[in-house]
This record gives C-alpha cells, structure tokens and sequence, in this order.
C-alpha cells in the first residue's frame, strides 16, 4: 500500500512538471513571436531640434476603419486627410505648403496588402519639380541645405510595410560652406523659422545657414502609412473580383439607330355609306 502511494506522488510530480514544460514552452513561443504593427497613417511630422508630434494620426483597431482630417498643422497648410483599415493605409494633404520650403497640389501616400507608393502632382521643393511617381527609396538632390527622399519604404521583421512619403532633412555641415545661396534657397529663409530653427539675420552663404542650425537638425515626414498583409481569404476575393472585371467583354458602340423607313403614299378607294 505505501509503495502505491509512493508511486502516485511521484507521478503526480511527474504530471505537474510536464504541463509546467509545456506552459513555459508555450509562453516562450508567444514571447518570440514579433509584435505586428497596427495598419496607421499620419500625415505630417517632425524630429530633430523641436520634435512634433504627427498629425492627424489614425490607428485602426482590429482592422475597423478610421480617418482623420486637419486643414492646418505648426508645420504649414494644407488639407490632411489619413485612413486606415485591415490590410490598408494612406495618408494625403492637398494644396500643401510647408513654410515656403514644399509646395504641392496634392501629395498621396498608400500601403495595400504590404505594399505602397507615392503619388506627387505638381509638388516641388526650393521651387525644383518633383517627379509624379518616385521609385522606392528615391533621393533627390536639392540644394546644400536640404535632402529630400521620396517614397521611403520600410520593411519590418513582423511582415509590415510602413511607407514614408516625403522625407525632408535640414543637413547641418553640409558642403560646400563657401556655394552662394540660390534665390529659392533666400526666398525659403523665414521658413526656417517655421520649423523650429533659427532664421539667419544676414545670409548669402551656404555657411551662414549653417552657422545658425543646430547640430541636431530636423527632419520633416510628409504622410506616413503602414499596413499589414490582408488575409489570404480577402485577398483571392480581391484578385477574383478584378479578374471578372478584367474578362468583361467591353460594350460595342455600334452607333446611332437605324433610321425610320420613309413614309409612302398608297392609293385606296374607300366606298361611301350614308
């Protein structure tokens, strides 16, 4: 008898220690696995010297759709509109101005089903033209005193995509410090201020710009979306539905109706009553 006592409590020891193997193992695969981003946007923001908050900013919480609007930020004018949803995101700012330094009448950011792009119509930057629709990782060269990249894409280890529509970083140190400021560039002075940085009182040299940046400098996003993949489900309805509208026979024109047959005249006798 005491031997089968013995022999329970040590499989009940037994039993004990394996399910605390499996509820350790099991937590452990929780905690590798990565923390997969929530599908957002935003459409402007800044960091550096006087870091700004993004706005408006979305987060879509379980895949629900949500959408912001604002028609002026501290960092200039324009009408920012941001959505999210499962599996999409996109940020968009019309008739943009950012301190004299970004002009643009509409710039389009988006990310669908882990992948993204930029749509730019009319924009430029020191009065220098932008292209409609940048590859990925596009960098532009403007001037000394700014970089501008163009549809940043980001791939995160958790399979989101975060794109970056417009990226525009003031360069302290930049070479030459000797170059004579452009008239853009003089024209885009006082929007220094705008950004948080210190308006040079006198400048004719790209040294002079420099003198009055701090050594942080600043950067400035313009529309921000990440998205991750759409479920695999949704996606074939997707396909499945563009395909049909892909096989749809186009509705010939065979133009205007046939004419009506020309009246004719025909003879008759008709007899007379009364």
């Amino acid at each position: 008898m005491k031997s089968l006592v013995v022999c329970a409590a040590v499989g009940a020891v037994v039993s004990a220690v394996m399910v605390g193997a499996l509820v350790v193992s099991a937590t452990s695969a929780v905690a590798d696995e990565p923390v997969s981003r929530p599908d957002s946007a935003f459409g402007v923001g800044a960091s550096g010297t006087v870091p700004i908050e993004p706005v408006p900013s979305v987060v879509s919480k379980d895949g629900a759709p949500a959408q912001k609007s604002l028609s002026r930020t501290a960092l200039g004018t324009g009408v920012f509109t941001v959505s999210a949803q499962r599996g999409r995101a996109e940020a968009s700012v019309a008739n943009l101005n950012l301190a004299g330094l970004v002009r643009a009448d509409e710039i389009r950011t988006w990310c669908t089903d882990g992948s993204g792009g930029l749509e730019i119509v009319d924009g430029a930057v020191l009065g220098l033209p932008l292209p409609r629709n940048p590859i990925g990782n596009e960098t532009v060269s403007v001037s000394p005193l700014v970089k501008v990249e163009l549809n940043h894409q980001i791939a995160h280890d958790d399979g989101t995509l975060t794109v970056e529509g417009l990226s525009l970083t003031v360069l302290p140190g930049a070479p030459p410090p000797s170059r004579l400021l452009t008239a853009p560039e003089r024209a885009a002075l006082p929007g220094l201020g705008a950004l948080g940085l210190h308006e040079p009182e006198v400048a004719t040299t790209v040294a002079d710009v420099l003198a009055a940046i701090p050594s942080a400098g600043q950067e400035i996003v313009i529309g921000s979306a990440t998205c991750g993949r759409l479920p695999e489900q949704q996606t074939q309805q997707t396909q499945q539905t563009q395909q049909t509208q892909e096989e749809q026979p186009a509705q010939q024109d065979d133009g205007p109706p046939p004419a009506a047959p020309k009246p004719r005249i025909v003879r008759a006798h008709l007899p007379v009553t009364g």
